[in-house]
């Protein structure tokens, strides 16, 4: 394994790639955060741009460069694991499924959501941020423009908490457990029953997690190894002011990466869930001559088989950890912040990063 990429690709100019994924072995889609809102689908055989859809641009099929209305600039993309054919885009006033064949829009509706928090899936359902501290959940097999939306839910109980910063979710045993990243360093887990949330929505049960004190930028949930499928293992990225966390007097309260189980209590006739932090991970060296360094995280996503994991940071540097928070490299290959990444289902050992200046890296990660 390389800590240099294997193949860059450029197309977004200097703008930030938000979000990118992997929709078929060879086919990766990425959109950056600008204005204008550029979604871009590149064939990595060729490595060549196939679709370029820009916000605004209606659809002209004589184009070499397929075109679309897309809106505002993009926070987020994602495959659906029960659909081969579609992917869904989460853009600052909206949220859109996209045939992947046509690049064409199946259904949009806006989100009424007023941040940068990024939406999730979890089977055919999407779950995204509703103003400043909410969430919804939505089946694309539903038509938005005729069926309800399932009604907002609060990621958490008190205001002090601020803004939602992050979603997660999967399927837990008979739960759908959405984990939620707020700014205040918190994590609330909601849990559902699965077959209800296909249907209607009413309440949840609710326990939290604090993991620090800088908002949780990122979040990413798997079902837990072996029999236990009651449970999900979570990794998280904060925030991180590099002065703040040199002032800290253990080291180990320095770390920007946390790795948390979410596990099924049986209480009376519900399940609730219960949060425990496993182990904490540090980024960059801060304090001393390094007191400059940037330990944020702000992305980070388990591979398929949930064996390892990887982060994207504020320094440069995308990491690799064991699913016990065992670091077992470090990428140098990016030279602004890493910003997004993604594995390739199909192809195991294949990652790639979207970072701040607009380029996208192509990774070997064999281990």
């Amino acid at each position: 394994m390389h800590d240099q990429p294997q193949i860059t690709l450029r197309g977004h100019g200097a703008s930030s790639v938000s979000s990118l994924c992997f929709l078929r072995k060879n086919l990766l889609v990425s959109c950056d955060s600008s204005e204008q809102g550029c979604l871009l689908l590149w064939n990595l055989d060729s490595r060549k741009l196939v679709a370029k859809l820009y916000s605004g641009d209606e659809s002209d099929d004589s184009s070499s460069e397929r075109r679309s209305s897309i809106h505002n600039g993009g926070l987020f993309i994602d495959r659906f694991s029960t659909c081969e054919d579609k992917f869904v885009y989460q853009q600052r006033n909206g949220m859109s499924v996209y045939d992947i064949e046509t690049m064409k829009t199946v259904s949009f509706f806006e989100t009424d959501s007023t941040g940068f928090c990024q939406a999730t899936t979890c089977d055919n359902l999407v779950i995204y941020p509703h103003k400043s501290s909410s969430f919804k959940i939505w089946d694309h097999r539903c038509d938005p423009s005729t069926t309800m939306i399932f009604s907002a839910f609060r990621a958490e109980t008190d205001e002090k908490h601020g803004m939602l910063c992050s979603l997660s979710a999967n399927i837990c045993g008979n739960n759908l457990a959405v984990a939620c990243g707020m700014e205040s360093g918190n994590i609330f887990c909601h849990y559902f029953s699965s077959s209800a949330v296909l249907t209607t929505v009413t309440a949840s049960s609710m326990n939290s997690l604090s993991v620090g004190t800088d908002p949780v930028l990122c979040m990413d949930l798997i079902v837990s190894s072996g029999d236990d499928e009651s449970s999900c293992v979570g990794v998280a990225g904060l925030a991180g002011d590099a002065l703040e966390i040199a002032q800290k007097s253990r080291p180990e309260d320095r770390g920007t990466i946390v790795t948390f189980k979410v596990k099924a209590t049986c209480i009376g006739d519900q399940n609730k869930p219960t949060l425990k932090l496993r182990q904490r991970m540090s980024t960059c060296e801060v304090g001393g001559t390094a007191a400059g360094g940037k330990p944020g995280v702000a992305c980070c996503r388990f591979r398929k088989d949930g064996r390892i994991f990887a982060t994207g940071g504020w320094d440069r540097r995308v990491r690799v950890f064991s699913r016990s928070g065992r670091s077992l490299a470090i990428l140098k290959g990016s030279k602004e912040s890493v910003t997004s990444l993604d594995w390739n289902p199909w192809i195991q050992q294949m990652m790639a990063t979207g970072s701040a200046d607009g380029r996208i890296s192509l990774w070997d990660i064999s281990f």
